[in-house]
């Protein structure tokens, strides 16, 4: 109750601020300066117009040597994998409206069931190929 508390008034207008009885009210005048107002705005640095630096989009280095990096196998084994998960998610979507969407997602499980058993063969082989 005896403590200190802050008290911020923004308005458009001017105000004239009275304590009430028994109030102490004192205005700090260090503190109102540090204020953005229209008495205290001169004071504010904007600074320049300009696009800041990470709002600027590095220039492109030259196409023809990044082209050359690309595989060709990799590129088609790229879209061959996104066409499989757009036909994955296509079918997936048409069941679920069906209401036959557990079937797409068991044959999925059964796929992945099915390369990790490859995957686990092949390790199996090249393990036993360096041994």
């Amino acid at each position: 109750r005896q403590g200190e508390a802050r008290l911020y008034v923004y308005s458009s207008r001017a105000l004239q601020l009275t304590p009430a009885a028994n109030q102490q009210l004192r205005i700090d005048e260090d503190e109102a300066s540090k204020i953005v107002s229209r008495q205290t705005a001169d004071k504010v640095i904007y600074g320049e117009e300009t696009v800041p630096e990470d709002c600027v989009k590095p220039k492109e280095p030259d196409t023809k040597d990044q082209e050359a990096g690309y595989d060709p196998r990799v590129l088609q084994d790229v879209v061959a994998e996104l066409e499989a998960q757009r036909d994955t998610l296509f079918n997936f979507t048409a069941q679920a409206v069906r209401g036959e969407g557990p079937r797409v997602v068991e044959a999925l499980r059964a796929e992945v069931e099915e390369l990790k058993g490859e995957k686990d063969k092949i390790t199996k082989e090249l393990e036993a190929t360096r041994s």
